[in-house]
């Protein structure tokens, strides 16, 4: 008896004792903790995989693109090049050593499929992937096994180095009245009489219609084109003037001088060109005050003020390069943008024979003349020539386009307009004189340009560029502003890297 009362003595002291009860609850709570810790630590090795999957993808991606840009720019590959090919080839490749290099000893790489595309001047890189790794916690569960999958995508606009050169018609018909009513203006002004400004030489402001002054012309403020300047009538060269002023304020705010890869030429052309801003391999890249300077210091021609197209583009093409791919400084892409009213008249004289051998005044079949031709005198040389007036042949630009030059060619017409409201004659204040005094039997210039001429313009002009989108129209100064910016516009594009 007394033995089992120690024995349950023994027992009710142990319910009792409330020593190492800790222990106790620690123990049966161990188990869930260790779970729930694994856990944890699964998940932050898992995230931590998929992390470092998802960098050596954005890697591959990027080295992909670094590794085709560098190969095409290094070994100057056009974009439309069978050699881009290999190109790509290459570049996946690179991209699947770079992934795998990078996913780290932790994860199994099951499969990666890169895909580079280069369209045009945009490269692309894209890279899918799937991997597998073993838990962190395999005594827990010894079998199982974790699976990521993932993608990365990468774009990049290659920067090009460009060329533009501007070819500007600043020949006597630039100084036309821009509107209908400067050329009202101009036209009832006693000290003008014309439609056109005709920068004349300083002997008509003197009313001495019949005397050619050898020199007069080169004095600015003497002829009657700065005589409507200072009264206030605006002519198509103060537009297209204005209208470059316009397009380089765009330029500027569009960041089109930053990178230093853009290059800007102005010429000027009437019978021959006339280089205002050249380019040159060693000139610095443009900036937006250079070319302000050179556009404000443009001024129309005082001199053999006609309008020869095939010797003053050929001087241009003379001086142009071929484009290239735009991806070197010494590669650059070339765009030749010609602003001109469309109209050419050369005269069958001596000066002209020299200029070009072969022009004459029927050679061409955009070639117009008055019904009879009119014959003018010149005092200085002593002898008679011919005039003849025409639309552009669009052969003369040819030239430009072959596949040797390639050149990016646009052109904007600005065009005459029809003024019904005056009633001149082309030759009548003209110090060229008709020997024969037919001043009234020629053609009044409005309806010669306007309505014999201008039809063929669009058409001349229009077969210029390859692109027939190259080709724009313009009449009013706010359109030939908009067109001169547009054209720009489309031509300078600035480079952009995409994720």
């Amino acid at each position: 008896m007394m033995q089992q009362m120690k024995r349950f003595g023994r027992a009710t002291a142990l319910l009792r004792d409330r020593r190492a009860a800790v222990a106790v609850i620690f123990a049966l709570a161990l188990i869930p903790m260790i779970g729930i810790a694994a856990v944890g630590v699964e998940y932050a090795g898992r995230v931590m995989t998929q992390a470092k999957l998802d960098s050596a993808a954005d890697a591959a991606v990027l080295g992909a693109i670094i590794s085709a840009k560098k190969e095409i720019v290094d070994n100057n590959i056009p974009v439309d090049s069978p050699l881009l090919g290999s190109v790509k080839s290459r570049a996946q490749d690179y991209a699947e050593r770079l992934f795998r290099g990078g996913a780290g000893p932790r994860a199994d790489v099951l499969a990666v499929k890169t895909e580079v595309q280069v369209d045009g001047l945009t490269i692309s890189a894209q890279l899918n992937f799937s991997a597998r790794s073993p838990q962190l916690a395999r005594w827990l569960f010894p079998d199982m096994l974790l699976n990521y999958v993932g993608s990365a995508k990468s774009t990049l606009t290659m920067p090009l180095y460009r060329n533009l050169y501007f070819l500007l018609d600043v020949s006597a018909s630039m100084a036309v009245g821009a509107t209908a009513e400067d050329q009202v203006r101009a036209f009832n002004d006693p000290n003008i009489g014309c439609t056109f400004t005709c920068h004349h030489c300083s002997s008509y402001l003197k009313g001495q219609t019949k005397l050619y002054q050898k020199d007069g012309c080169t004095v600015e403020n003497n002829t009657t084109y700065s005589y409507a300047k200072r009264n206030g009538i605006l002519t198509r060269f103060d537009v297209l003037q204005n209208s470059m002023r316009d397009m380089l304020t765009f330029a500027n705010s569009v960041g089109a001088f930053n990178g230093g890869r853009l290059k800007i030429g102005l010429y000027t052309f009437g019978n021959d060109l006339a280089v205002n801003l050249p380019i040159t391999q060693t000139s610095s890249p443009s900036d937006y005050n250079t070319v302000l300077t050179a556009v404000n210091a443009l001024s129309l021609r005082r001199k053999f003020s006609g309008t020869n197209f095939r010797y003053a583009f050929k001087q241009m093409n003379e001086l142009l390069p071929s484009s290239g791919t735009g991806l070197r400084p010494d590669s650059p892409l070339v765009s030749l943008i010609v602003v001109t009213d469309g109209v050419e008249d050369f005269r069958n004289s001596e000066l002209a024979r020299r200029i070009d051998g072969v022009w004459t005044d029927v050679d061409d079949p955009n070639a117009y003349a008055a019904d009879p031709i009119p014959v003018f005198f010149n005092p200085r040389q002593g002898s008679q020539i011919k005039y003849t007036h025409q639309a552009l042949n669009p052969d003369v630009c040819r030239q430009f386009t072959t596949s040797v030059k390639n050149i990016d060619l646009w052109m904007l017409n600005v065009e005459y307009m029809v003024n019904t409201t005056v009633d001149e004659t082309y030759y009548a204040k003209s110090p060229w004189y008709d020997v024969s005094g037919r001043y009234n039997n020629s053609a009044p210039v409005t309806t010669v340009t306007g309505t014999v001429i201008a039809p063929f313009n669009k058409t001349s002009l229009g077969r210029c560029p390859k692109e027939a989108d190259h080709f724009v129209s313009a009449i009013t100064p706010q359109e030939i502003s908009e067109a001169i910016r547009r054209i720009f516009a489309n031509i300078v594009q600035s480079p952009r890297l995409t994720r």
